[in-house]
């Protein structure tokens, strides 16, 4: 009974790596021609070829030649770490904690596999106003929010900071 939980994680985080890799390549197969419009001016489905960091961070300060190794390397490290800090804190966290960083973990990997078995991120997603996205950036989005929320949920469990302790207010005893 208690292997349950890391079923779940790791079924999660499947899920949403293979959830993101089947709309890329459904992407790259029907959009070719064109964008699909789905609610006219507000979302549309369009096939677009990342080759820097989310919002272009990267395209004034880092030449083309040296983003790829570089966002490779850094997602290569931020997916380790991520697995590193669920493995540390299996134990100690809630499901919610757990589901968060499985759902953080599915879209670093989501976008660590197509950066480095297609040399740039496949994104398809395009709201009015918004850069174009994929199903992995949701996952990063939706883990983020979601230990926050699990951040939030734990501080309040723990109370106010007794007058005199010296302990800021949710932070560890």
């Amino acid at each position: 009974m208690r292997r349950w939980p890391l079923v779940v994680v790791v079924a999660l985080v499947l899920g949403l790596v293979g959830c993101d890799h089947a709309t890329k390549g459904l992407a790259a197969a029907r959009l070719a021609e064109g964008p699909a419009v789905v609610i006219p001016g507000v979302l549309e489905l369009v096939y677009a070829e990342n080759r820097d960091s989310a919002f272009s961070l990267l395209h004034p300060a880092v030449a083309e030649k040296n983003r790829r190794c570089l966002l490779l390397v850094a997602a290569l490290l931020g997916s380790a770490a991520g697995l590193g800090v669920l493995a540390r804190r299996w134990h100690a966290s809630g499901w919610l904690e757990k589901a968060a960083l499985a759902t953080l973990l599915g879209g670093a990997l989501g976008n660590l596999l197509d950066r480095a078995l297609r040399g740039f991120v496949v994104d398809f997603i395009h709201l009015t106003r918004w850069p174009v996205f994929n199903v992995a950036d949701v996952a990063l989005c939706c883990g983020g929010a979601l230990l926050w929320i699990a951040a939030r949920r734990t501080d309040a469990a723990r109370g106010p900071s007794p007058p005199g302790s010296g302990r800021v207010s949710g932070t560890p005893r």
